[in-house]
């Protein structure tokens, strides 16, 4: 799969990646804004390799070098629906929510088995 994580946090961003490495998940690229993440998902689809996925936090930047916005990230279907843009959502965050538009929501906490349901979330996605 060609995923896209859309998350201002390095450190979990390198925790998912990690995850998605050992899962045979090579082609994974990072974003810490949703503006260049939407410019990427754009340029993706119009080359003829579009990204299969998008992993994104709640809370991070609209743009670059913008304050992070609470709901960012929930905004993303949307956007992505608005634009065109067909990719498959996963939101993931540290708050347990069920968010409607969402292909999948994971819970990213370190007492919760977030990487067990990674696992589940992308074999139900494949």
């Amino acid at each position: 799969m060609k995923i896209l994580i859309l998350e201002d946090s390095n450190e979990k961003y390198m925790a998912l990646a990690r995850v998605l490495k050992r899962m045979g998940e090579e082609n994974v690229s990072w974003v810490d804004n949703q503006a260049d993440g939407l410019a990427m998902l754009e340029e993706a689809a119009a080359s003829g390799a579009p990204f299969d996925l998008a992993i994104t936090d709640m809370h991070y930047p609209p743009a670059p070098d913008a304050p992070s916005e609470f709901d960012c990230g929930k905004r993303l279907p949307a956007t992505l629906e608005e634009r065109g843009l067909q990719v498959k959502t996963v939101l993931c965050s540290s708050v347990r929510y069920q968010v409607p538009g969402f292909d999948a929501c994971l819970w990213f906490i370190k007492s919760s088995d977030w990487e067990s349901e990674l696992r589940d979330i992308l074999q139900r996605l494949r």
